[in-house]
């Protein structure tokens, strides 16, 4: 009998499945699940995690679930989040609207937990943009007030370093305003492109240590390796950029790179980085440390550095932790291989991503909870992601504005067709008769027939919008 499991997924609209997994299932066949019911075809950007004390621990995607390190501790049900893991350039080279949207609830989720780091008043410039797509247009203090209760915005390390917390929510309440008549899909992009341009914006930190247990954070994305010092992860010290390092691998607590010494590891400005800081230095000891079978390198070779190639090493508290530092950065650097040469030919304009923003039935608020759910042992069984009640409500209001719009263009129409016949009129009166190719309009079988064509084809383009 087939071994299974139960786990809780939490979605990034803020919705939690209870699911039942199976021994041969990996977190690929996860995410596949979860993206069918998106209808999320950019996968690639994706994963799963835990959180083991306030830190991130992502899983292998094509590792088996139960070969997992949350599933081999005890038998209480793991927590697992979905979230976007690879960030690449901007979110404008998207194809999918509905990839943005997941990349707006993660990046306001990574805000909000402080894994991206701002200051105030960007802070407060983005929560204002939260709420208008969440709540529409301002109405009053106390409606926004509990908006912004309900929709997480303001964090409580925000409110401690403040006057106090109605002088937070004032400042989030004048940026609310003034983004009057902003519709959803605006408020998303203006609000992706702020957290974008944010400096840890796509970054994955770790806390490490180096050999003089001075310590610093290695920042891991697209463009490589950062470090930076303990208490500034804005401005990193120094950059590894993948095309620099030879190799990169972990031993125990110690986590290395091979760094390419005829590249001078690029700073990032000379004006506003100390010059006065210096990189961990080499540790002679890894070379030999190379030579243990039990050292996970991130390329098959196994030799000795050579005399242009220096290691850099740094240290962690526990040998997992290393491990996940290991794992994120072979990750970050497959994923950098495989977009390097990646042009922007088929990605969203902006006019079309606000459109379709607007329509999307990923929803932002947090008082949505769904049944429980299963994963099937063939791997192909549907979670029920969107509610059907949802479902319901969203094509009945869009029948509605539907309704609403016919009544509207036919009343545009009725309008344009009284100008027609005063037109007609006058070239009677002109020319002494009205050519043949025009239609009768007293005619009231023509009148309707031509009506309801016109009215159908604007609809037509309407939905096509």
């Amino acid at each position: 009998m087939e071994t299974t499991r139960r786990c809780q997924l939490k979605l990034l609209d803020d919705r939690k499945l209870d699911l039942s997994v199976n021994s041969k299932q990996t977190v690929t066949d996860l995410i596949n699940e979860i993206s069918r019911q998106y209808h999320l075809s950019e996968i690639e950007y994706f994963g799963v995690y835990y959180e083991e004390n306030d830190e991130r621990m992502w899983l292998p995607s094509d590792k088996k679930l139960f070969d997992q390190e949350v599933f081999k501790r005890d038998s209480s049900p793991p927590i697992l989040y979905f979230a976007v893991r690879f960030v690449f350039k901007s979110f404008l080279w998207l194809q999918n609207a509905t990839t943005v949207m997941l990349f707006f609830l993660s990046t306001r989720y990574a805000i909000y937990r402080g894994i991206i780091d701002t200051n105030d008043n960007t802070l407060f410039q983005l929560a204002g943009l939260v709420v208008q797509a969440v709540a529409g247009d301002y109405t009053n203090d106390e409606a926004a007030i509990n908006i912004i209760k309900r929709v997480c915005v303001l964090p409580k390390r925000v409110v401690d370093r403040n006057i106090s917390r109605r002088y937070c929510e004032d400042q989030i309440i004048n940026h609310y305003k003034a983004c009057r008549e902003l519709v959803r899909g605006l408020c998303v992009v203006k609000y992706m492109m702020l957290a974008e341009n944010l400096p840890s914006y796509g970054s994955h930190y770790f806390l490490v240590r180096n050999k003089n247990n001075v310590y610093a954070y290695l920042g891991i994305s697209f463009i490589g390796i950062s470090v930076y010092n303990y208490h500034d992860r804005e401005t990193p010290v120094k950059i590894y950029y993948w095309r620099q390092l030879e190799n990169l691998y972990y031993r125990d607590r110690k986590f290395s790179l091979e760094v390419h010494d005829l590249e001078t590891t690029h700073f990032l400005s000379s004006s506003s980085i100390p010059t006065n800081v210096s990189a961990p230095e080499t540790d002679d000891k890894l070379i030999d440390a190379i030579h243990d079978p039990s050292t996970q390198m991130s390329a098959g070779r196994r030799v000795p550095p050579t005399p242009n190639i220096k290691v850099r090493a740094w240290f962690t508290n526990s040998p997992q932790y290393c491990k996940a530092i290991w794992s994120m950065a072979v990750a970050q650097h497959q994923f950098y291989l495989d977009k390097r040469n990646c042009r922007q030919n088929q990605s969203l304009q902006i006019n079309d991503l606000v459109r379709e923003l607007n329509n999307s039935t990923i929803t932002l608020t947090i008082d949505n909870m769904i049944p429980n759910g299963s994963l099937s042992r063939s791997n192909s069984a549907s979670i029920n992601v969107i509610q059907n009640e949802q479902i319901e409500a969203d094509v009945e209001q869009l029948m509605d504005l539907m309704k609403t719009r016919k009544q509207h263009l036919e009343s545009l129409l009725n309008e344009k067709m009284k100008d027609f016949g005063v037109i007609c009129v006058l070239e009677n009166q002109v020319s002494g008769g009205t050519p043949d190719d025009h239609v009768n309009i007293n005619d009231s079988g023509i009148q309707q027939e031509l009506k309801y064509h016109v009215v159908d084809e604007l609809l037509n383009e309407q939905v096509q919008e």
